[in-house]
């Protein structure tokens, strides 16, 4: 089966990528006070990439509805941090 570039760009690849800006920097500077990226950002990356692991598996790689699955999840997750603070 061939796998599409949008099978490996998922939405929560991509925020994991993400999240690896601030666990670099927080590597970088580990001996400020903004070192604390670690304790927020290392989960988050696992449980994205978790996750993600699970709903490819569920789904059979079908990339229709990886995205589906994905972008609603990730549209919830920041709509109930939006009103969370």
């Amino acid at each position: 089966m061939k796998k599409y570039i949008m099978y490996h760009c998922s939405p929560f690849i991509v925020a994991a990528v993400l999240c690896l800006i601030p666990i670099v920097f927080s590597i970088i500077t580990i001996t400020s006070a903004k070192g604390l990226g670690l304790l927020f950002f290392v989960p988050a990356l696992v449980v994205l990439l978790g996750v993600d692991y699970v709903i490819k598996s569920l789904t059979k790689g079908n990339v229709n509805y990886i995205w589906l699955i994905e972008a609603v999840t990730m549209c919830a997750i920041l709509i109930t941090w939006r009103f969370a603070f």
